[in-house]
């Protein structure tokens, strides 16, 4: 929590609202989804929490959306390349060009 915290103190006021609105889509988008019971424990937890607390973690739940969806977002725009080294290794391992890994020797 102490680098999360810190990353945000260290966030000009303008980085941080971009942060903020670059995630709001992913909260929007799951208003009409319900919410669950430890979802909801854990917002009632937060809810007893300082404000400035309150607002740290609500922060870290919002940059770790927003971090979920650009990973989707990168992985997804590797797929093709992905396939194609996995076709080449496959191509590879039946010409008999591969070597068995032995991972204790890593």
């Amino acid at each position: 929590m102490r680098k999360v915290l810190a990353h945000y103190d260290e966030q000009t006021d303008e980085e941080a609202t971009a942060e903020y609105e670059a995630a709001l889509p992913l909260v929007e988008s799951h208003k009409e989804v319900n919410v669950t019971d430890l979802l909801k424990k854990a917002f009632d937890a937060a809810s007893r929490l300082p404000e400035d607390e309150q607002d740290a973690v609500a922060e870290w739940l919002l940059a770790e959306l927003h971090s979920e969806e650009e990973w989707e977002e990168r992985f997804a725009s590797t797929q093709h390349a992905l396939s194609a080294l996995a076709r080449e290794a496959l191509i590879e391992h039946e010409k008999g060009e591969t070597e068995a890994l032995d991972p204790d020797s890593l």
